[in-house]
């Protein structure tokens, strides 16, 4: 050892331990670092120089920036053959197919049946946190300042009535409302929710007062049941509001829906408020399954010339593809279930696996079951490095409630 070893020691080398108990000194040949308390990054074990040794035991993380550095990060491994989910042109400007690019795995993680692994192994690791003036990602580039808006809109139960009913797909039926109680109805968001109110066991509408204290409901009648929807487009215009619905279940909603006919009723609420995305962003992906497929639509449809959006969709079969327009340059993957029940499918984890980010600034939006959309939302920030304000990740239903739909 060099005569200044303790001296160096002292001044460069902190002390990084796995538990309060643990007092050793990190050596003195390793790089310096600032003093961190990581737990969690040593536990998940391929961090620092004895890389895939000693695997739970201190280790010290070489140039710490917030989050352990992936084994191998920045190398890229290519699988020959075709992608699995054949993407589709969306109508205009869509790019040319391309191989299925997978990105390098750390030597403990595999691509076996238990499809989670890697997303839940990424949840492990440290956290992102949104961007901030003079962060840099990975390759050195400063992060830019997206702006996003919030808007917030007062709610309000309007009755409508069923224009037309018309059928997409075999599992999906589009619903037309109009009605005089829809003026000043205002939807500023592709992935915007509304309240639908189904009649109650009696055959009626019974909807909540809203007040400063929050909604207030009437005493003694049953109150009707209510789900979260997203609206596919609203024309102001002409007095229209569509909805999409996913027939699967046997919930109010989904039962409702495949009976709906011109003239029936129902009651919409809110929205209540609008995430209006940043429009900056040098692209958009968006993962999302049947039940995002409005909000997914929706968006295509709003975004201008120019922009670059990919897609990737997960649904029953073939059968459940739709046409969606758009202006941008989109390029839309289908990915087909073909019998594997949606709760354990894994087509959009393997998708985003695959996904090899490109050069600028990128933003993700997801929307699936909840857990599934939470697994992702964490794989993106630990082990792509996207910062977690260019995330938007929602659970749009989740496995085992008992609402069907």
């Amino acid at each position: 050892a060099p005569p200044d070893a303790a001296s160096h020691r002292r001044t460069a080398a902190p002390r990084l331990r796995a538990d309060p108990a643990d007092r050793r000194a990190v050596p003195w040949r390793l790089y310096p670092q600032r003093r961190r308390d990581l737990p969690h990054a040593l536990a998940a074990g391929g961090h620092g120089p004895d890389r895939g040794h000693r695997r739970g035991r201190p280790q010290a993380l070489c140039h710490h920036r917030g989050r352990p550095r992936a084994h191998g990060r920045g190398a890229r491994s290519h699988r020959g053959g075709a992608p699995a989910y054949p993407p589709q042109r969306a109508r205009v400007r869509q790019g040319a197919d391309s191989a299925a690019r997978a990105r390098s795995l750390r030597p403990h993680q595999t691509r076996g049946p238990e499809a989670p692994w890697a997303l839940e192994r990424g949840g492990d690791r440290a956290r992102g946190g949104p961007a901030q003036p003079g962060r840099r990602r990975h390759g050195g580039k400063p992060v830019s300042e997206h702006v996003h808006q919030r808007l917030r809109h007062p709610v309000k139960f309007r009755p409508l009535q069923v224009l037309r009913v018309e059928t997409v797909t075999p599992h999906m039926r589009r619903i037309v409302f109009g009605g005089e109680a829809l003026e000043g109805f205002h939807s500023g968001s592709p992935d915007d929710h509304v309240k639908l109110a189904f009649p109650n066991s009696e055959g009626a509408f019974v909807t909540p007062t809203m007040t400063p204290e929050g909604p207030q409901w009437p005493e003694g009648l049953p109150r009707s049941p209510m789900r979260d929807y997203t609206p596919r487009w609203h024309d102001a215009e002409d007095g229209e509001l569509v909805i999409d619905f996913v027939l699967h279940g046997d919930g109010p909603a989904a039962t409702w829906a495949e009976r709906a006919q011109p003239g029936d009723a129902l009651v919409v609420g809110g929205p209540r408020g609008s995430f209006v995305v940043a429009d900056d962003y040098d692209q958009y992906v968006l993962f999302g399954d049947e039940t995002a497929l409005p909000a997914i639509g929706r968006w295509l449809a709003e975004m201008p010339e120019g922009q670059v959006a990919e897609v990737f969709i997960e649904i029953a079969d073939e059968r459940e593809r739709q046409t969606l327009e758009s202006d941008a340059d989109v390029r839309v993957h289908w990915l087909e279930r073909n019998g594997v029940d949606a709760a354990g499918s894994r087509l959009l984890e393997e998708a985003l696996r695959d996904y090899e980010l490109e050069d600028g600034d990128t933003f993700f939006w997801i929307a699936t079951e909840s857990r599934r959309a939470r697994m992702m939302r964490k794989f993106i920030e630990g082990q792509l490095g996207v910062p977690a304000d260019w995330i938007r990740a929602t659970g749009y239903w989740q496995a085992g409630e008992d609402s069907e739909d």
